[in-house]
């Protein structure tokens, strides 16, 4: 009998004696509540690989576990009805969500659901963001049935997703271990902070640690750099240097972006390795050093090595121990946290952490469910170096928590292919950011550029494709005809043919005073609910004079 997606076995991450499989399952984590501290709690909820099975979700029901606390308890917040919405299995195809006996006004990323959807295989393992009323948003995704991670690496790697749960056990299990590790990662997913998370682990933690981007390193001083120099080597050395490995003595040193190391000193770098002893620049005697060094790049070493821009023997040296960072894409469980963690950081040092306690009573929280729910659907090409930036931008515009204006939310969260329920492809079907880093600067660039995209058959597109796919980007047309690889005129012509969207520029006086009451009755944008994008709508508001 063949499995389903939410029955396949995965191996343990630690592999060894305790590997044995494990079911994945299907899981509720929350993203967002009026009670910042909850944020993070989980529930696994039964196999929903049986057709008709249904589980309710509400104000009361499933309770939710977190890693502080051994009992578990509901939602029990009064933003979110006791009238349930439901999931149901669907077998091999997926989830559906039920909303029609719900209390509260349903999204599924960022779609209002009044009805039902149905979820495929794909789009749960991205993980489905789901807000219930104005203040909840959780995430519906699957992993492995594994135990909550507590300890002292849960104050430096922020989240309990399945993704992150392996690299803390991969630093368990590395820690102790004098060989060197290659933490490999996209950039800005966080590979220093698991390099500094592996020395704290180790017995070297009380040495020193030290840090060095190979990127921002002249090509002719990289050697000094790192192993030193005597006095009288080159111009300029008017006296001995110790260079970062001498300095690092002891304790682990950290070389971000390795794969920038200059040619000419990789051999040298190979041999410090094998032999625990530098020889400063212009040095006659080596001198013996004790370092445990961990490597991270972002760069296809493989290919560097095949192009001969990376020496071989010293890739296989470095990766004697390997940890894969994963992007933030990957673990949008740990998103609510991670901006929890992030804001309450920032608030601090501006002297307002008190907007992010619970509010009292049934008081509005100042961070907004929506802003939270576009967080977690996103797909973060700076990863959590982006998430940090944009949280620091929540903060200084903290008197509402909305005081980001939508064209700095745009430059920090730039446009990219949509995450929408059903949709049958992978993630690896989207673009992927392109990375340029300048090899001789101090500060590292990040583009995210979508690559063109091969033009999709009109045809082929079909009505509820267009309608999820305009949702994702908002109804703005041109970012949906670049989706789909078809010109706006087309993209015109789609429109017109569907039989429940209408072009903003088209719609009468009369629908948009609908709208307008309608959006007062159900808190919800009037563009959102008329399925135009907002500028479009003020444009054509103000044509009928009603701006």
């Amino acid at each position: 009998m063949t499995k389903t997606f939410l029955e396949a076995e995965t191996v343990h991450p630690t592999g060894g004696a305790r590997g044995a499989t494990q079911a994945r399952l299907l899981t509720l984590t929350v993203a967002h509540h009026p009670d910042p501290e909850r944020v993070g709690e989980r529930v696994r909820l039964p196999l929903l690989s049986l057709a008709h099975l249904r589980i309710a979700i509400g104000r009361g029901e499933p309770a939710f576990r977190s890693a502080a606390h051994a009992s578990a308890t509901p939602l029990l917040t009064p933003f979110v009805s006791r009238k349930p919405l439901w999931l149901e299995g669907l077998g091999d195809d997926g989830v559906r969500v039920d909303a029609r006996e719900s209390g509260s006004k349903i999204e599924i990323d960022g779609r209002p659901v009044t009805g039902t959807l149905d979820l495929d295989a794909q789009a749960i393992e991205r993980g489905v963001v789901l807000q219930l009323g104005s203040h909840v948003v959780l995430v519906l995704h699957i992993e492995r049935d594994l135990p909550f991670s507590a300890g002292p690496l849960d104050t430096q790697l922020i989240g309990q997703s399945e993704p992150i749960l392996e690299v803390k056990a991969a630093i368990a299990r590395v820690a102790q271990d004098r060989a060197a590790v290659l933490v490999r990662g996209e950039t800005g997913s966080g590979k220093e902070v698991v390099a500094a998370a592996i020395h704290h682990a180790s017995q070297r933690k009380d040495r020193p640690f030290v840090a060095v981007n190979m990127a921002a390193i002249a090509s002719s001083l990289a050697a000094s750099e790192l192993f030193g120099h005597v006095r009288g080597a080159f111009s300029g050395a008017d006296q001995n240097h110790d260079g970062l490995f001498v300095r690092a003595h002891g304790g682990t040193l950290f070389m971000d972006e390795v794969g920038d190391t200059p040619n000419d000193v990789q051999a040298t770098l190979l041999r410090v390795l094998e032999t625990g002893e530098v020889l400063p620049v212009g040095g006659r005697a080596p001198k013996s050093v004790d370092v445990r060094v961990v490597a991270a790049t972002d760069a296809d070493l493989d290919r560097s090595i095949a192009d001969g821009r990376f020496r071989g023997p010293l890739f296989y040296r470095l990766a004697a121990n390997e940890i894969r960072v994963p992007p933030l894409r990957e673990r949008r469980a740990d998103i609510g946290r991670l901006v929890v963690f992030f804001l309450k950081r920032e608030l601090a040092t501006l002297g307002r952490e008190v907007l992010m306690r619970a509010p009292e009573g049934d008081g509005t929280p100042w961070l907004r469910a929506r802003l939270v729910a576009r967080l977690v659907r996103y797909d973060w090409p700076g990863n959590v170096r982006q998430l940090k930036s944009l949280c620091h931008a929540i903060a200084l515009g903290s008197a509402t928590a909305e005081g980001v204006a939508d064209a700095e939310l745009e430059r920090l969260m730039p446009s990219r292919a949509p995450t929408t329920p059903g949709v049958q492809r992978p993630y690896a079907d989207l673009p992927e950011p392109v990375v340029k880093v300048d090899a001789r600067a101090t500060i590292e660039t990040e583009v995210a550029v979508a690559p063109k995209r091969p033009a999709r058959a009109p045809a082929s597109i079909g009505h509820d494709e267009l309608e999820q796919v305009l949702a994702s980007y908002d109804f703005r047309l041109s970012l949906a005809a670049d989706h789909f690889g078809i010109s706006r005129p087309t993209m015109n012509e789609l429109v017109d043919k569907h039989p429940r969207l209408k072009r903003a520029q088209r719609l009468s006086l009369a629908e948009i005073e609908r709208g307008l009451a309608d959006a007062k009755t159900h808190n919800e944008p009037v563009w959102r609910l008329l399925g135009v994008s907002e500028r479009g709508l003020k444009q054509r508001m103000k044509e009928l004079g009603l701006q």
